[in-house]
């Protein structure tokens, strides 16, 4: 894992007089008091820090330098000069009900960074499985929540209950090692452990309030259990390493009901022509009203919101250390190329000039990919979002999708085809 730590001392001669600056990840912010030839010492806040930590090459600290200003390319027509890479697609592209969302990062001198977007088939109303993709969500949730915890970190064991009537147990993670295992290896069983830690209304409550809107995260990746056995959160326990009890909560049913029931003008949320179940095939779609849902819009703004914290509304920032951003941004890197689905689809070999920081999802034929790409030594930088729906015989439930021969190719070439038309672009 990699963390960010910054040092700087910056001597100014202003009078005969010395500021140093030092930023170490420090959160606490002090006036500053330049007085008669005497230094003074600042300490950054976490915001100010943040606009700093943006500006610089996540590995290096070297500041990123500026990129030339081009147009986003028009994704239709990109597509369409691909010829046979889209050729599949193109030829019936409604019955994959394809959303994209790009968003080019451009740079100024100063190196700060302004946003261009180019969409495809966006439609907040159009319902798509997230999968999980909303599992960013999640970690970032869970280290806002610890952060308001007294003596609380991610290195905390969380021992939590497997069910509602359930004892706590001691078996548990760190809260750092749930987060690790969630985003890396898309680990239910973490995502689950989280979930209950986190609350559903908390969790709803939250995204809400940050105006992360179009979304619900109402189920537990657990197929045995309903939308109403899923509004129980767990009995938990937080405790340091030493086995001390910061926090915990007995088993709570949230009263709030969330659905998209109420949400009549979105469409796709009767799934399929046909369903498998326990019971077998049942000859008709299946419902998505109770199911979690999340926007691409929704899904990038939480992406952007980690990357460049201090270029969102400050609303819709996590209120989480440098520190544990630093963290999650790791996780997200991740390691190899088995949950990069742009560039790569999924395998191959990392090529040493492309970070790609991102969460996937795959299920129900729906297959999501949300990045932030960067290539420093070409000066390419993006956010692209996109959902493709692979399933071609309409049943819901049977494990047969046509995630490898299409779904995948296709946002391996989408990134591509985005990423090389800014390395002519560049040229």
């Amino acid at each position: 894992m990699r963390y960010l730590i910054v040092f700087i001392m910056i001597i100014l001669a202003i009078n005969n007089c010395a500021l140093i600056a030092v930023i170490n990840n420090q959160q606490v912010c002090y006036d500053i008091d330049i007085a008669d030839e005497a230094p003074a010492l600042v300490v950054f806040s976490e915001e100010a820090l943040a606009s700093f930590i943006v500006d610089l090459d996540l590995e290096t600290g070297e500041e990123l330098p500026e990129n030339t200003a081009v147009s986003p390319p028009v994704l239709l027509d990109l597509m369409k000069e691909k010829g046979d890479e889209f050729a599949k697609i193109l030829d019936d592209i409604s019955q994959y009900e394809i959303q994209i969302l790009l968003t080019q990062v451009n740079r100024n001198s100063d190196g700060k960074p302004s946003f261009i977007s180019e969409e495809y088939g966006m439609d907040t109303n159009k319902y798509f499985y997230p999968a999980s993709a909303v599992k960013m969500a999640i970690a970032a949730l869970t280290l806002q929540k610890l952060h308001s915890i007294a003596k609380a970190d991610r290195t905390c064991v969380l021992n939590a209950a497997k069910s509602k009537n359930g004892s706590v147990g001691r078996a548990g993670f760190t809260i750092e090692k749930y987060i690790y295992r969630m985003i890396v290896y898309s680990d239910n069983i973490a995502y689950n452990r989280l979930y209950d830690f986190l609350g559903q209304q908390y969790i709803n409550e939250t995204l809400h309030n940050m105006e992360y809107i179009d979304c619900q995260i109402i189920r537990r990746y657990d197929s045995q259990l309903s939308a109403k056995e899923d509004r129980n959160n767990y009995p938990w326990e937080l405790r340091d390493n030493e086995g001390e009890l910061l926090d915990s909560s007995p088993a709570i049913t949230n009263e709030n009901i969330y659905s998209l029931r109420e949400r009549k003008d979105m469409t796709g949320l009767l799934r399929g022509r046909a369903r498998m179940t326990a019971k077998g095939l049942i000859s008709s779609p299946k419902e998505f009203y109770d199911y979690n849902y999340m926007s691409l819009e929704v899904m990038q703004n939480i992406l952007k919101a980690l990357v460049f914290p201090a270029e969102v509304e400050k609303k819709a920032r996590f209120d989480i250390s440098a520190d544990d951003r630093e963290f999650l941004l790791a996780c997200l890197l991740g390691e190899g190329t088995e949950h990069k689905y742009f560039i790569y689809g999924g395998a191959g070999l990392v090529n040493p000039d492309i970070e790609i920081y991102n969460k996937t999802g795959t299920s129900y034929g729906n297959i999501i990919d949300n990045a932030y790409i960067i290539d420093k030594t070409h000066n390419i930088e993006f956010f692209l979002t996109a959902v493709i729906y692979v399933n071609p015989n309409g049943i819901i439930g049977d494990e047969i999708y046509d995630y490898e021969k299409t779904g995948l190719p296709f946002l391996q070439n989408l990134g591509l085809a985005i990423y090389e038309y800014y390395l002519r672009a560049n040229e």
